[in-house]
């Protein structure tokens, strides 16, 4: 009697692997993916080309005021002098270091969330996360802290849609979690 031997395994077929698969399985499976696949295909391909010209090389780049932008495109000229309003608002400039301190805590809890040990992380990620909107607050507002008091109308750009935005995150946590066992 002859020893049973199974033959080696073959290769995947080659449309069933890879990005060619992926096309198949995902964008080609049926006709009406087919279809809707072709027609968002043939859509970005009308627009990007326009918009990258509108954004990049008919842009007008340099100049200091909104009549530098002579050229049909975006006008980065505005964008460039007004930055700093963007970013800040209309906090006071000579107390621009405490946003800027604010945005260095932030990167600084997220890198640690990343960097300590899972020990730490457990026992101090949560009341770091909880306590950075605070902290922050305290820093803008500087009452607290013997600075000089900037009003919350000052506050603003860029800056103020990060702050508020880990307030609302931190506010909705135990909110969510309550909401869902309810």
């Amino acid at each position: 009697m002859k020893e049973f031997k199974p033959l080696p395994a073959l290769p995947a077929p080659v449309d069933t692997v890879g990005p060619l698969g992926w096309l198949k399985t995902n964008m080609f499976s049926s006709i009406g993916n087919s279809i809707a696949s072709l027609l968002g295909i043939a859509f970005l391909v009308s627009i990007i080309p326009g918009l990258v010209d509108w954004l990049f090389i008919s842009a007008n780049w340099t100049g200091v005021s909104q009549d530098d932008c002579t050229k049909s495109g975006a006008c980065w000229v505005f964008v460039g002098a007004w930055m700093q309003q963007f970013i800040y608002g209309s906090y006071p400039i000579e107390q621009l270091w405490r946003v800027n301190f604010s945005f260095i805590l932030l990167l600084i809890i997220i890198v640690s969330q990343y960097k300590l040990p899972t020990a730490i992380r457990k026992k101090t990620g949560l009341w770091i996360i909880v306590s950075y909107p605070i902290i922050c607050a305290l820093i803008f507002d500087g009452r607290v802290f013997g600075l000089e008091y900037v009003a919350t109308d000052y506050w603003g750009g860029f800056a103020l849609n990060v702050f508020l935005a880990a307030a609302g995150i931190v506010a909705s946590l135990p909110l969510g979690i309550v909401w869902a066992l309810g």
